[in-house]
């Protein structure tokens, strides 16, 4: 029998918050987690082209559903350095909305 791990417990909570979709870009860091994502029978993986797209579509998600969430590796290397604000700026308005 398998483990259930914190990734479990991480899908299975947002399931139960009602969050059906994990928004994000694949990155080395967080394929551990994807595999938990891709078994899960509620939350579904939609990938995005980068990290500021993630954040704009989680944004959107939670402005309709409530709660949204993403999943990404952000790294100065793999994000331009323009592109960190307005990621950040996008989660800071969607949880000062809530």
């Amino acid at each position: 029998m398998p483990s259930y791990t914190v990734a479990d417990h991480l899908m299975d909570r947002l399931g139960e918050l009602g969050v059906d979709r994990l928004f994000g870009v694949p990155g080395d860091y967080s394929l551990g987690l994807l595999d938990h994502v891709v078994a899960h029978p509620v939350v579904t993986w939609t990938g995005t082209t980068n990290e500021l797209n993630a954040g704009y579509a989680a944004d959107g998600y939670a402005r309709l559903r409530g709660l949204g969430a993403l999943c990404t590796t952000v790294i100065q290397a793999v994000v331009p350095k323009d592109d960190v604000p307005p990621l950040l700026d996008t989660l800071t308005r969607a949880l000062g909305n809530r």
